[in-house]
């Protein structure tokens, strides 16, 4: 098994997001401040033996055990077939590079179908009870987020019960809870984009970072 050199340095760039509630007891936020943990999530999910982890991170093999401990009583991570693993999604930095190459390219075939169907998406919304009060013109084309849904969407979608599962009740809490390995730009970009389809325009939902302006929708979309 190739090992990865550079444990430290890449427990460093992993984030621990959450979309839901959890108690200050095992909290997920203040359990991952800590870079060993971090580091140890990242090698279990790697599969690496205790003792490979301890000497990747320079930390005592008996430091890395009562994490080990404390996580496990927490139940972030949890034992499947003999093996330690993380009891959430983990996405490295190799795992982030496909994923945004897929998005580009299924945002370019999914682009292209609503062009290819305008005359279906115009149809179907004359059928929707909307249409009776607002004529298609005035109607903006509203995206869930951009690379991440909205916590909202995320409760909606749980409620339908056909796109995904209720979050997992978890030690002390209900949330869903996944780590990514990057930046800001790695955990999604939350709306504040739009792009022009003929007269029309699509638009994602959401804030944006403090000074960083968005190009303004032109007069003809009303979104």
């Amino acid at each position: 098994m190739r090992l990865i050199k550079d444990l430290n340095e890449r427990a460093a760039r992993f984030n621990v997001i959450i979309a839901g509630s959890y108690c200050l007891r095992y909290n997920p936020y203040a359990t991952f401040q800590e870079r060993v943990r971090r580091g140890i999530v990242i090698g279990l999910h790697k599969g690496y033996s205790l003792r490979s982890i301890a000497k990747l991170l320079n930390v005592p093999e008996h430091d890395v055990e009562s994490h080990i401990r404390y996580m496990r009583e927490a139940e972030f991570i949890v034992e499947k077939e003999g093996r330690i693993i993380p009891a959430f999604f983990i996405a490295l930095r190799e795992d982030v590079r496909r994923a945004k190459k897929a998005a580009r390219r299924l945002g370019v075939e999914i682009g292209e179908v609503y062009k290819a169907r305008w005359d279906v998406v115009m149809e179907t919304y004359r059928k929707l009870s909307a249409s009776s009060r607002f004529d298609f013109d005035r109607v903006g084309f509203v995206l869930i987020g951009a690379y991440s849904l909205d916590v909202g969407m995320l409760k909606k979608f749980e409620e339908e019960g056909k796109i995904m599962p209720r979050a997992p009740a978890r030690k002390c809490g209900q949330y869903y809870m996944w780590g990514v390995e990057g930046g800001l730009e790695s955990l999604g970009r939350y709306g504040m984009h739009y792009d022009e389809l003929g007269e029309y325009g699509f638009a994602s939902f959401g804030g944006r970072k403090r000074g960083e302006e968005c190009p303004r929708p032109t007069p003809c979309l009303n979104l």
